[in-house]
């Protein structure tokens, strides 16, 4: 299984050509962490409040979640095949992201908030969505198997 793996990641698939993505994605995540530090001193906040739970910042957090949430679908809409299943599981990760960002529903947050239990269940169709959307997309792979099929028979097993 895992030689399988290795032969598939060396493979002479589609490959996304923008190999600093992690080096280009950490600089940007500390460079929003320090602007957005820098803004709230310049504010005069402190420092505990400006990294404490439901702060102002995680609004932008989950604004930027749900927009890539929403551009993923478009991805899932408008792909095929492997680009498809990236937006899928880039849309699936970061709706289950908004959600983790978004506040529990309590005495004191009544606007913008998920009940607890709400927001286990959609983390659970999330997780759902995937595991049918990796079935069907093993399965598509092999030979001899339609694409119709591939998708009908995945609904069914899970």
């Amino acid at each position: 299984m895992l030689a399988r793996f290795r032969g598939w990641l060396k493979g002479k698939r589609q490959r996304w050509p923008y190999a600093r993505i992690w080096m280009h994605a950490l600089m940007a995540a500390l460079g929003v962490t320090a602007a957005i530090w820098g803004a709230c001193a310049a504010l005069a906040v402190p420092v505990a409040q400006i990294f404490a739970e439901n702060a102002s910042h995680k609004l932008v957090q989950s604004a930027a979640l749900a927009v890539a949430t929403l551009a993923s679908g478009i991805a899932v809409a408008r792909g095929t095949g492997s680009p498809r299943y990236a937006a899928l599981v880039t849309g699936v990760i970061s709706f289950v992201g908004f959600l983790r960002e978004t506040p529990t529903c309590r005495g004191d947050v009544e606007i913008f908030c998920v009940a607890s239990d709400m927001r286990s269940s959609l983390m659970a169709v999330g997780a759902g969505v995937l595991i049918i959307a990796t079935l069907a997309y093993a399965r598509r792979d092999r030979p001899g198997s339609s694409g119709r099929f591939t998708l009908v028979s995945a609904g069914l097993w899970c």
